[in-house]
């Protein structure tokens, strides 16, 4: 409502709440960065989808149509990181960063609280929030690559530092 009077937006109270009620996603009552950010950009495209797909039917080796987090422990790769390469974080930290945002990121949009292991919807999901922070779909390509070791990777020259917004990922 704030925001909305700040920039003398003009709109009736229901078009306001319908609004609002658009943006807040996880419905919390407030409407945060990524929220807002998620709303406005709207989902992966197909070619994203498709990496992220290929990533999780790597990872789901039984087919089973989910993954333990154990085997998306075991298969994250590190070592490329930007800050495991400047000795800021070990791979160990970069990988608990991970599955702490892949943990947090499952909580605040599922009921049902399994964390033992990650569905292909519920990756996918994640990989939507990751991908706002990644403009260029080569980029991303590269990104699961190296990460999930889905084979051809290209060298896009050095890692970019997009990531300004507090994103532990890279």
């Amino acid at each position: 409502h704030k925001y909305l009077e700040d920039y003398r937006f003009d709109l009736p109270a229901d078009l306001e709440k319908q609004l609002f009620d658009i943006f807040d996603r996880n419905k919390s009552g407030s409407i945060d960065y990524n929220e807002f950010i998620r709303t406005l950009i709207g989902r992966m495209n197909d070619f994203r989808t498709q990496i992220v797909e290929n990533a999780f039917a790597k990872l789901d080796k039984e087919t089973k149509g989910s993954v333990p987090y154990d085997v998306i422990r075991e298969s994250y790769n590190a070592d490329k990181h930007p800050e495991v390469l400047d000795g800021k974080r070990t791979k160990q930290e970069i990988l608990a960063r991970f599955i702490d945002l892949f943990e947090y990121h499952f909580n605040l949009l599922n009921s049902n609280k399994n964390t033992d292991s990650a569905t292909l919807k519920e990756f996918i999901d994640f990989y939507n929030y990751i991908s706002i922070f990644v403009d260029d779909d080569k980029y991303f390509e590269n990104l699961m690559s190296r990460i999930w070791g889905l084979g051809n990777t290209k060298n896009y020259g050095k890692i970019i530092t997009f990531v300004k917004y507090n994103n532990p990922y890279y």
